[in-house]
């Protein structure tokens, strides 16, 4: 944690939420500060996180989830899946360091950052959050029902923001 930048911390624990921000590969936290200062400034009680990828990229500067070299559409998911536990060690810390419940922690992620915020959604993963906000990212595994539901694609159009694409459950998770 001592590579995540903290771009605020609330006055008060009052409700408080989490919103942890994940950039992409050959990116760092900095690179999101400017998405994070936004947030914080429309969200007065929230912690706002830029995280840190754990592993240095493999061209160029900047940090990466999983390695891009060689990278196939084959292999992606096994990559995915080997960065999860560490993805999900990050959450878990900053919520520990915060005391903020999953209830409360939003995931938002850019490109390699959004792939991973999604896919800590499927499977028999553990529930870390309770919202995630994908930009330019992807789900790898064909989305399945689990005990916590279906998820689905959505799009909607926004005035403000032109087209926007969520997640949505049948049921929510329990």
């Amino acid at each position: 944690m001592q590579t995540d930048l903290i771009l605020q911390q609330p006055v008060t624990a009052d409700g408080a939420e989490l919103l942890l921000l994940f950039h992409g590969v050959g990116s760092s936290p900095e690179d999101l500060a400017p998405l994070g200062q936004a947030l914080a400034a429309a969200r007065p009680r929230a912690w706002v996180i830029g995280v840190r990828a754990p592993n240095r990229a493999d061209f160029g500067s900047g940090w990466q989830w999983f390695s891009v070299q060689g990278l196939t559409e084959s292999n992606r998911p096994e990559r995915v899946a080997r960065a999860l536990p560490s993805f999900f060690e990050r959450v878990e810390a900053w919520q520990g360091r915060t005391g903020v419940e999953p209830e409360r922690t939003t995931l938002i992620g850019f490109s390699q950052g959004a792939i991973m915020s999604l896919e800590s959604t499927q499977g028999a993963a553990p529930r870390v959050a309770s919202r995630v906000a994908a930009i330019a990212g992807r789900l790898m595994w064909k989305i399945a029902e689990s005990g916590r539901g279906a998820a689905w694609p959505e799009a909607g159009r926004s005035r403000r923001y032109g087209w926007a694409v969520s997640l949505r459950r049948r049921r929510s998770w329990g």
